[in-house]
């Protein structure tokens, strides 16, 4: 049931954030009578612009790209689970770094400032790799001791626990010359963000003492490391990455020796590998993606369908998200991802917003934005010539798969992102509103009970359109990305079969009249008809104009017949005066000709023959039903400019009318009058009008 208690404002909650975006009107300017209806649709604005907006650019999402999040693909602790990526789990006793990794060093690539870190190894003996996961900081550190260490094939190198990090008492084990501590975050942080400056200073002295050398792997510098006096003399940070072609290069060419030079390059470019490691600059998956060239190479397959295999957006987000990356970080991927290919400017803009939201400060200055969208490789700012930079991610559907990890995975944070989102939908900027509503019904699809109650009926009970807009095509998205179209249409049903006199009942009501006209309307025009029955059927006027507008919609979606045959059957009761009025002004509504790409006239026309019968029905009943007939006048009048300027065939027009003329003289004689008024008493006078006068109504006239 409808709970009829009125819901508070969702857009006005400002939550941790120090400036508000500007809000959409917010008028509540739902009818309550035919005249007011009436008014509403004849005036200007009323098309359903978040739809118009989104339906050809954000409607490419998949029901696989919720689904995969759901099918094995989890994030625990610093590592992806079920990833092929090289985890180094905490060690409770010293002992012998894995041979295999200790071999595979053949294969390493050095990065920018390597020979920089090495010097700074051998003249303190100590050294922290300081960084995000992801960023090549172990193989590193093993390429690292290896050198200093004399370039053995298998140096001896010890991985000690972590327990060794802050204690005052640690002495180097006898065994090995090099020791390397892979300190992996728990509930409280690194354990190498304890170390102070006595520490760092006494072990270094002794490493010294003995020519042995230690090399901590842990993030970024936090906690009292990160206020250490001395620690610029241990700490490397801002480390860069090796070239990811490289990697892959060297691999291949020493696993196959025959795909050097020329080949390689020839292979590069038949498998499009730099713009696939450009989406992910990571030096595990481009180990990965060369392991994969191999193999395919060695068995004899298609090398371009390896690499294909390897694209994924799903294991991608997760990856970035198990670092766990910074909430200045999070701010920016998410507003690309819920304000893809609108200008940089506006993304920043709101990755600000959802930052300071998230309890990020005020950090997140443009600057430091042009910084992490230079980091992260796979969001591609795009110049245009003719106008602002864009932001876009390289790969399609990493929009869906970020969307749905970031709200997965963001216990706690949840609240949060669903009230910047809610700010962003009712933003003026139909751009910026259109797309916070397809980014909450990707969220939504998801788990569409929480996703529609969390996010979406807010929106449809408030008293913005723009809102009641957004959770409209919110729920179509949700609906058709989930694969829970039934549903979908369970929901949209109910909240039209339960309109009554309360406001919040009129809101929703309205947002599924809007919600049947969308994807999943298209596809079931039965399932979209029934809603709308129901809300023609209803003695409240508040969703009429919605109604409208979907009823158009249909019939550019090609629905045709069915609404057609559904406005004869709903407009068959003259006894229910109000039902026929409603139904006969939905179907002028629907079908009056507006010019432009939209204009659903010439489909109307050019369909068959069953068509021009059922629109001579209505439009008699429509020029007979009083309420009505004045609209009906102006859009008939509307087809015959149209048959005058030849944008639709004159002989259907006139097919039409004959139409109407054929139902009874009474229709014969409104329809002399109009015609004979189009024909010769207004200007520009009507061809169309002036033919079917002279041709028709004057032979019905003369065989009376």
């Amino acid at each position: 049931m409808i709970d009829d208690v009125e819901t508070p404002d969702p857009a006005s909650e400002q939550t941790g954030v120090e400036e508000s975006y500007p809000r959409a009107e917010q008028q509540d300017v739902l009818p309550t009578s035919w005249e007011e209806a009436l008014a509403q649709l004849m005036s200007d604005g009323n098309e359903f612009d978040v739809r118009r907006a989104l339906v050809s650019k954000l409607g490419r999402g998949r029901v696989d790209n919720i689904n995969e999040f759901h099918a094995g693909i989890t994030v625990h602790g610093d590592f992806l689970v079920g990833s092929a990526r090289r985890t180094y789990s905490r060690r409770a006793t010293a002992g012998p770094v894995n041979a295999t990794l200790l071999a595979d060093l053949v294969n390493y690539v050095r990065p920018d400032g390597f020979e920089s870190g090495v010097d700074l190894l051998e003249n303190s003996h100590l050294v922290i790799l300081s960084g995000p996961a992801r960023t090549g900081r172990s193989s590193r550190a093993l390429a690292m001791l290896g050198h200093v260490l004399g370039g053995a094939r298998y140096p001896e190198i010890v991985d000690l626990p972590v327990s060794v990090l802050g204690n005052s008492r640690w002495e180097p084990p006898a065994r090995g010359r090099g020791f390397v501590v892979f300190d992996q975050p728990t509930r409280g942080g690194h354990a190498a963000h304890r170390l102070d400056d006595g520490w760092l200073t006494r072990v270094s002295g002794l490493l010294r003492d003995q020519n042995r050398f230690l090399v901590v792997v842990t993030g970024p510098p936090e906690g009292i490391l990160a206020s250490a006096v001395h620690r610029f003399e241990y700490v490397l940070e801002d480390l860069a990455l090796p070239d990811p072609v490289e990697i892959v290069r060297k691999r291949v060419t020493t696993a196959l020796p025959k795909t050097n030079g020329s080949l390689f390059d020839e292979l590069v470019e038949r498998t499009q590998l730099v713009d696939l490691l450009a989406e992910r600059d990571d030096p595990h998956f481009a180990t990965r993606v060369a392991q994969a060239v191999v193999e395919s190479v060695r068995t004899g397959t298609d090398p371009r369908a390896a690499v294909a295999q390897l694209r994924s957006p799903h294991e991608q987000a997760a990856e970035w998200l198990s670092a766990p990356p910074p909430l200045s970080e999070i701010a920016l991927v998410a507003a690309t991802a819920v304000l893809e290919q609108l200008s940089y400017l506006w993304v920043v803009d709101a990755a600000v917003q959802l930052s300071r939201a998230l309890g990020g400060g005020a950090g997140s200055t443009l600057r430091y934005s042009r910084k992490l969208v230079a980091e992260r490789t796979w969001i591609k700012r795009v110049t245009h010539p003719d106008g602002p930079d864009t932001l876009r991610f390289r790969h399609d559907d990493l929009r869906e798969a970020v969307l749905a990890g970031l709200w997965l995975q963001l216990d706690g944070a949840r609240g949060k992102i669903a009230a910047w989102l809610t700010r962003l939908a009712a933003h003026p900027n139909v751009e910026i509103h259109a797309r916070a509503a397809n980014a909450a019904g990707v969220l939504a699809a998801v788990d569409f009970d929480y996703g529609v109650h969390q996010l979406l009926l807010p929106w449809a009970t408030d008293k913005s359109p723009v809102l009641r807009q957004g959770a409209a095509l919110g729920l179509d998205v949700a609906g058709a990305m989930s694969g829970q179209a039934d549903v979908f249409w369970e929901q949209v049903q109910r909240w039209a079969d339960d309109l009554g006199a309360t406001a919040r009942s009129r809101h929703l009501a309205d947002t599924a009249a809007l919600a049947a006209a969308g994807r999943l309307g298209a596809a079931d025009p039965e399932r979209a008809l029934d809603v709308l029955c129901s809300l023609v059927h209803n003695r409240q006027w508040a969703p009429m104009t919605s109604v409208s507008i979907s009823a158009r919609a249909l019939v550019e979606s090609g629905a045709v017949t069915p609404l057609l045959e559904s406005l004869l059957d709903w407009s068959g009761t003259p006894s229910d005066e109000q039902v026929t009025a409603k139904a006969l002004t939905v179907f002028t509504y629907a079908v009056r000709h507006t010019g432009g790409a939209n204009d659903v006239l010439p489909s109307l026309l050019v369909g068959p023959e069953h068509h021009l019968d059922l629109l001579a029905e209505l439009w008699g009943r429509a020029l007979d039903c009083g309420p009505v007939r004045e609209i009906a006048e102006n859009a008939l009048h509307g087809w015959l400019d149209a048959a005058d300027s030849a944008r639709v065939p004159q002989g259907s027009v006139l097919r039409v009318l004959a139409g109407i003329a054929d139902r009874s003289d009474d229709d014969v004689a409104r329809l002399d009058d109009l015609i004979t008024t189009w024909a010769f008493d207004t200007y520009p006078p009507s061809p169309t009008a002036a033919r079917f006068h002279d041709h028709f109504l004057r032979a019905e006239g003369q065989s009376a």
